[in-house]
């Protein structure tokens, strides 16, 4: 996430994410947005992550075409990131409307 590592908290208590994910970031821990190739490269790095095996989910597909630029295989939208507007059409990335549906625990 782009959000500062307290606000990214506040959004895993009202989430519950990180019971099913392996790993959570902040890019101010890089010092570069998701949109700048060099986050990626600075998280493969620190990471050793597997561009090739990672799913990566956003809700702006200018930073989804940064992702799969730097070669993240699995790069997916989520049309209703604010319930309170229309959801989002991407053109170049497959999409779903609710990130919940991957955990259904979640739900």
């Amino acid at each position: 996430t782009n959000a500062h590592p307290h606000n990214l908290s506040v959004k895993l208590e009202h989430t519950g994410l990180d019971a099913h994910l392996d790993l959570l970031l902040s890019t101010h821990t890089f010092g570069y947005p998701k949109e700048d190739q060099r986050l990626w490269h600075a998280v493969a790095e620190a990471t050793g992550l597997k561009a090739e095996r990672t799913l990566f989910i956003d809700d702006s597909e200018a930073i989804l075409d940064a992702a799969a630029q730097f070669g993240i295989r699995y790069c997916l939208g989520v049309t209703n990131p604010d319930s309170g507007i229309a959801e989002k059409q991407y053109q170049r990335h497959p999409s779903l409307n609710d990130y919940r549906r991957l955990i259904p625990s979640l739900m």
